[in-house]
């Protein structure tokens, strides 16, 4: 599971932002079994490419076997819920 969790230490959003700032990371729970929840405020929440990003934050997460399920939840940002959602889809 550390080498999942790898990913978010030198990460940076698409502007320069580090995913693992309070400021971004919100909160974060990873299971014994593996499924790994992220609670995430994008800075620039305007803006499709965070979007995007946290897509392919996604994708890296699903590569690691030992990552059973990963799961991102946006918050505090208008439309938080339909990016959550798209996210899950």
């Amino acid at each position: 599971m550390r080498a999942a969790l790898r990913l978010l230490k030198d990460r940076t959003d698409p502007h320069g932002f580090p995913m693992k700032s309070q400021d971004v990371l919100k909160s974060m729970v990873v299971s014994e079994i593996g499924e790994v929840k992220l609670w995430i405020r994008p800075k620039m929440p305007h803006c499709p490419c965070c979007l995007y990003d946290l897509s392919l934050l996604l994708g890296e997460f699903g590569t690691h076997s030992d990552v059973k399920s990963i799961e991102i939840v946006v918050v505090e940002i208008p439309g938080a819920e339909e990016w959550s959602a798209a996210l899950r889809s």
